[in-house]
């Protein structure tokens, strides 16, 4: 389904009120223990995408899917505790629901390190040391 102005093209919806869908969609959760995006839309009639995209243009169907939506992403983040399958999970998590590796950097070029602390002479001996090593 793509979005063109006013129109919808693709799959039709086939539900034509909000409790239809509710239904539909607790259906869903009720029969599968797996709970995917992709798995959702098509128990709805839909396409992974024409799902996301009807979330986006009907705003009488968007707060039930958009509730479908972050239970899948609840099941999917509950998987994170079995390391064995996580590699699958975290690529779900990233593709489906936008979440990402996060790298802060401290730009205050601030270092701190654990090294204790030595005394003028320890320091001597230790530069002594590595001199004599290397």
């Amino acid at each position: 389904m793509t979005l063109k102005g006013d129109k919808i093209f693709g799959p039709k919806f086939k539900y034509d009120t909000p409790e239809e869908l509710q239904e539909a969609v607790d259906r869903y959760f009720d029969e599968n223990k797996i709970h995917t995006m992709s798995g959702l839309a098509v128990h709805l009639g839909l396409t992974r995408m024409s799902l996301v995209n009807y979330r986006r243009y009907d705003e009488k169907f968007n707060a039930i899917l958009e509730e479908a939506k972050a239970k899948v992403e609840v099941y999917w983040e509950t998987q994170l505790v079995t390391p064995k399958i996580a590699h699958g999970v975290i690529f779900a998590l990233k593709n489906n629901f936008g979440w990402r590796d996060q790298l802060d950097i401290d730009s205050d070029n601030k270092h701190e390190h654990n090294f204790p602390k030595l005394t003028p002479e320890e320091a001597e001996n230790a530069r002594k040391a590595f001199d004599k090593e290397f």
